[in-house]
C-alpha cells in the first residue's frame, strides 16, 4: 500500500494521541523531517509524494530519534541505513535485487521476530546503525571480534523496532 505524508501524519497522530487542533503542526513537523533528512518518497504523483510501508516505518523511526534529540547527522545515518539494502536479496527477472533494511524489518516483524535497531557511537566518534535480528547467514568469528578492536563502542541509542513496526502496520493498513 502507499500513502501520502498527510495520511501518514494522521495515522501517527492518532497513535501518539495528538489532539485534532495540533494535527496541522504535527504534519508540518513530519514534512520538515522528510525534507531535512534522507527520507525519499517511493514515488511522486503530480505534486504529491507517495510513501510505501517501508518508507512510513523509516519516517516513524527517524521521528522518534529526532524527538529524542539525536543530531541531524545521526538521524541521516539511521534513515540511510534503513533505506539501503542489507544482506537479503529478492529474486527478480534477470538476477537478484537487494531488499531495503526497512522492508527486511517489516518482513521480520510480521514473521514474529523480536529485534531492536541501535545507533552506536564508537570511541572515534563515528556513528553506525545495527540491528540485533538473527542473521540470515552466519558471520565470521574474526569479523565479529575485529570491530571492538578497531573502535570500541561507547554509547548506544535503542529503538524497539519490531514492537514499533507491529504497532504501526495495523494502523497503516486500516
Amino acid at each position: 500500500m502507499t500513502y501520502t505524508l498527510a495520511e501518514i501524519a494522521a495515522k501517527f497522530a492518532r497513535l501518539d494521541a495528538v489532539p485534532d487542533e495540533h494535527s496541522a503542526q504535527y504534519l508540518t513537523t513530519l514534512r520538515n523531517l522528510t525534507q531535512r533528512h534522507h527520507l525519499p518518497p517511493t514515488e511522486q504523483i503530480g505534486r504529491s509524494f507517495i510513501y510505501n510501508d517501508a518508507a512510513a516505518i523509516t519516517i516513524r523511526l527517524a521521528q522518534i530519534a529526532a524527538e529524542f534529540g539525536l543530531p541531524r547527522t545521526t538521524i541521516d545515518t539511521l534513515s540511510r541505513w534503513l533505506t539501503n539494502s542489507g544482506n537479503r536479496r529478492r529474486k527478480v527477472e534477470g538476477g537478484f535485487m537487494g531488499v531495503a533494511r526497512a522492508e527486511e524489518a517489516i518482513e521480520r516483524a510480521t514473521a514474529g521476530e523480536t529485534f531492536n535497531v541501535y545507533i552506536v557511537m564508537h570511541a572515534d566518534r563515528s556513528v553506525a546503525v545495527k540491528a540485533d535480528w538473527t542473521p540470515d547467514r552466519p558471520k565470521s568469528e574474526r569479523v565479529i571480534n575485529a570491530s571492538p578492536e578497531i573502535s570500541p563502542e561507547i554509547a548506544r541509542f535503542s529503538l524497539p523496532a519490531s514492537r514499533l513496526i507491529s504497532e504501526i502496520l495495523p494502523l497503516l493498513k486500516a
